[in-house]
């Protein structure tokens, strides 16, 4: 197979596998990694990026032959566009408690997609105030002294471990009523995941990382290491369905919520 060409076959495969039959939608990140595990795509190697790159031209080439693939999120870059017409109508019903804050537009839209709002009553926001009705109920709720717990959701990067120190100095005139729980995705949440720590040689960061606001000294020192060497990780490595349960698995409680199918 030459690595900038799709097979139809494969790729079909790849996409009843992922969206389980047409029940869930998935992002071009998801579809990339399925099918480097299922040998259909190459590893990446020194620039997993680039690869990367490639693989969305090829599968730009791919449509342009076969038509759009069912299932994938679409619009990613249009998002700034989109006004809540475009999205689901109960979206903007459920962030007076908790909010699900992602930090880039596929994974946020793959959980509104997907109705992951519905199966656990949560607000969701693309930082930093998208969609801004959500963004304004959110200041609205804390400025009226009502609690709201966000919950960070983000890749396994330099971004991602800075994430929470973006968020909580956004909130920080709120006190505590704005309760920030960082749920990752982190080196060590990876491994456990089996999710595949790559390294990118090309961006390897020599600035300073300190202080990394997570975990034991053991594993800030190794995320400082990691960081350095270029080393990341993407949360879409986990394909749809299982990266709704395990972020859901995160934030559930027993009392209050009843399960993810």
């Amino acid at each position: 197979m030459s690595e900038l060409q799709l097979k139809p076959k494969r790729l079909k495969r790849a996409v009843r596998q992922l969206s389980r039959g047409g029940k869930f939608r998935f992002t071009l990140r998801n579809l990339y990694y399925k099918l480097i595990r299922t040998g259909d795509w190459p590893q990446p190697q020194q620039d997993p990026l680039e690869t990367l790159e490639r693989f969305k031209e090829a599968l730009q080439a791919y449509e342009d032959q076969h038509g759009p693939v069912p299932g994938r999120i679409r619009n990613v870059d249009r998002l700034s566009e989109m006004d809540l017409a475009t999205l689901p109508p109960d979206v903007a019903d459920y962030t007076t408690r908790r909010v699900l804050v992602c930090d880039r537009q596929e994974v946020f839209l793959s959980f509104v997609f997907n109705g992951f709002f519905r199966k656990l009553e949560i607000g969701l926001l693309l930082w930093p105030d998208y969609p801004k009705l959500v963004a304004n109920q959110i200041h609205e709720h804390l400025g009226s002294g009502f609690p709201t717990t966000l919950y960070l959701l983000h890749d396994c990067n330099r971004a991602g471990y800075d994430f929470k120190e973006t968020v909580q100095e956004a909130f920080q005139k709120h006190g505590n009523k704005a309760h920030i729980v960082d749920l990752g995705m982190r080196f060590r949440q990876a491994s456990n995941l089996g999710v595949p720590i790559r390294s990118d040689t090309a961006r390897e960061d020599s600035s300073d990382l300190d202080p990394l606001q997570f975990g034991d000294s053991g594993e800030r020192q190794e995320a400082r290491l990691m960081l350095r060497s270029g080393c990341f990780a993407h949360l879409e490595e986990l394909p749809p369905l299982r990266m709704l349960r395990w972020t859901y698995s995160r934030i559930a409680t027993r009392t209050q919520d009843v399960g993810y199918g």
